[in-house]
């Protein structure tokens, strides 16, 4: 469980709680490989964290996301399935192209300008 001091709106600090340090170290280790898989959903989430903060929140939060999909299979009795993800990451696809439209509105610039 997260820890988050927050003030008008701002987050101040936050971190971590220490939970099992069994189940903390096994989840730290599968993030560390999944962030290996090509192509995997669990991979580009790495890396995208990776992208604005340090390998070693990037590892924490990766454990984090493995930790809530293992949380879901065993409260729902059911099997991974990595075509969830799948639907997220083409949601976070569309994102990107909608911002970047945007970004190509404010500075003038059309789409056949590009090659």
């Amino acid at each position: 469980m997260s820890k988050r001091k927050v003030s008008g709106g701002k987050v101040l600090s936050s971190k971590v709680g220490k939970g099992n340090k069994n189940l903390r170290g096994a989840f730290i280790s599968a993030s560390v490989g999944a962030a290996k898989v090509k192509g995997s959903y669990l991979q580009s989430f790495y890396y995208r964290i990776k992208s604005s903060a340090d390998g070693k929140v990037a590892k924490m939060a990766t454990a984090k996301k493995i930790a809530e999909i293992v949380y879901t299979m065993l409260k729902n009795k059911t099997t991974y399935d990595a075509k969830m993800n799948l639907q997220s990451e083409e949601n976070q696809k569309q994102q990107s192209i909608k911002r970047i439209n945007k970004l190509m509105q404010k500075h003038g610039i059309e789409a056949k300008d590009i090659v």
